[in-house]
């Protein structure tokens, strides 16, 4: 991590590190060590959500499997209250 901030600092730029997150991928039940950004603590989260799709550090799937139905029906009905705006 060190050596990303120090090049995104040569070409200009910042690490925004309110937005960093950080994991660890691993099957086993172990905890993952922080790593210090800029003075400021990076904890590891058990999940994270990138471009609307949920990365647990077990591998599993589940939630996100979960989450699509319920995804599917927001915009179905959304398309539905659009159809009947443009008539």
């Amino acid at each position: 991590m060190t050596i990303h901030d120090d090049f995104l600092n040569t070409i200009g730029m910042v690490t925004n590190v309110g937005k960093t997150e950080l994991i660890y991928f691993d099957r086993k039940k172990k905890e993952g060590n922080p790593l210090t950004v800029k003075p400021q603590l990076i904890k590891p989260n058990p999940a994270i959500n990138v471009l609307s799709i949920l990365f647990e550090k077990d591998l599993s799937w589940d939630t996100q499997i979960k989450k699509v139905p319920t995804k599917t029906r927001q915009i179905l009905r959304q398309l539905k209250f659009q159809k009947t705006c443009q008539k």
